[in-house]
């Protein structure tokens, strides 16, 4: 069985179905995120050539602030470039066509 649905509208029983929602969807891309990149502060406490915990809890604190920097400048310039009529996808709203291709093509 394939996990359709058989005559009656039941589902096989040796199948489980699970229903997930976006939200959950997303929360589990955060975790699977999570998971996989943690084994990196192994490396970067093999880098550091002073590792304690004062010296490795700084080295975490600047990187997240150099990376929320970074968020906080690319929020603040696309505020900036499309105001308050944007939608979702702002990669949507950019500029297409033979003007564009002419200046970057």
């Amino acid at each position: 069985m394939d996990g359709t649905r058989l005559n009656s509208g039941q589902l096989p029983r040796n199948r489980i179905c699970i229903h997930m929602s976006p939200k959950c969807k997303t929360r589990g891309i955060v975790a699977r995120f999570t998971i996989t990149n943690h084994f990196q502060m192994f490396s970067i406490l093999n880098e550091i050539s002073d590792n304690s915990p004062f010296r490795t809890t700084s080295v975490v604190t600047a990187s997240i602030g150099t990376a929320g920097s970074i968020y906080i400048l690319v929020a603040i310039t696309g505020y900036l470039s499309f105001g308050d009529n944007v939608v979702g996808n702002i990669v949507s709203q950019c500029k297409s066509g033979k003007e564009v291709n002419e200046v970057h093509g």
